[in-house]
């Protein structure tokens, strides 16, 4: 196979062996091989990227597409029509008529009034462009955000999907960390559910968790074991579940050898005989 790019430059195919118990495949592959079917196969260049980094979650999607199984934010990432356009909505949990997400968090101490809540409503800052900006220049003045940073924070907390790009240096990671204390902070208000961190990589990640933990978030577990380094080890899914084992079983061996529990035991089973001798 003689492929080239659109510089004429040679390209590089990735061919996989079929699965064994995939005969859809194997049946396909027979029938453009005997012509019975016909079609017209493209092939797709990603410059710079390698294609195992995204390759299961390419075959997830294709899978999804097969079978016809719905994919969060569908109509966003994957509109039914080239012409559409659709609209972001706020967050399904934001829809309560007295939601609103707390800021709190991101004031120094100096800055906090005294008695007062610095709290936005994302229905006030879609619903009018005038509190839109009068928030972000409020975020921007009561916190450590610049202008840009301001403005991306009060539009990803109005969005039901939101993406933050910028070159290195602007914040991008910082502008996380604040998301993320905003929505722990208003977590009563929204739901207990957790947040899910996904990072491409294992260092980023680590660095992002990192500058959580410096932010005082500390109650998170990492998934995965191929950090290198050592004090996410504790933070770790399977370190949390041993250790959280190894309490019980600590709880339950004091607990066997003390002389006062076991008499409280006894005393409790004593009482609860002679209640019941006379119900009877």
């Amino acid at each position: 196979m003689s492929c080239r790019t659109g510089d004429h430059s040679r390209a590089a195919v990735i061919l996989n062996l079929a699965e064994p118990g995939d005969t859809d495949a194997s049946r396909r592959l027979l029938y453009y091989k005997g012509s019975i079917l016909k079609g017209r196969f493209s092939l797709a260049e990603i410059p710079g990227t390698l294609y195992p980094s995204f390759s299961h979650t390419l075959r997830r999607l294709q899978d999804q597409f097969v079978s016809d199984e719905d994919f969060a934010f569908q109509s966003l990432v994957a509109p039914s029509t080239l012409t559409s356009e659709p609209t972001v909505s706020p967050p399904t949990y934001t829809e309560d008529e007295n939601f609103h997400y707390r800021l709190d968090c991101l004031c120094p101490e100096n800055q906090k009034t005294m008695g007062e809540s610095f709290t936005i409503k994302p229905q006030d800052l879609l619903a009018d462009p005038h509190n839109m900006s009068t928030s972000i220049r409020k975020v921007e003045e009561l916190t450590s955000l610049d202008q840009g940073q301001a403005s991306a924070l009060c539009e990803n907390l109005c969005r039901g999907l939101a993406f933050t790009q910028g070159p290195p240096g602007t914040g991008k990671t910082f502008l996380g960390v604040a998301l993320a204390k905003v929505l722990l902070a208003s977590r009563g208000i929204i739901s207990q559910k957790p947040i899910l961190v996904v990072c491409l990589t294992n260092h980023a990640l680590d660095s992002f968790l990192k500058d959580l933990h410096d932010a005082g978030i500390d109650s998170f577990a990492r998934l995965g074991g191929q950090s290198k380094e050592a004090w996410t080890h504790k933070y770790e899914l399977k370190s949390l579940v041993d250790k959280k084992k190894k309490s019980a079983s600590q709880k339950r061996a004091d607990r066997s050898d003390f002389p006062t529990y076991a008499l409280l035991e006894k005393l409790a089973a004593l009482l609860m005989s002679i209640g019941a001798q006379e119900e009877i």
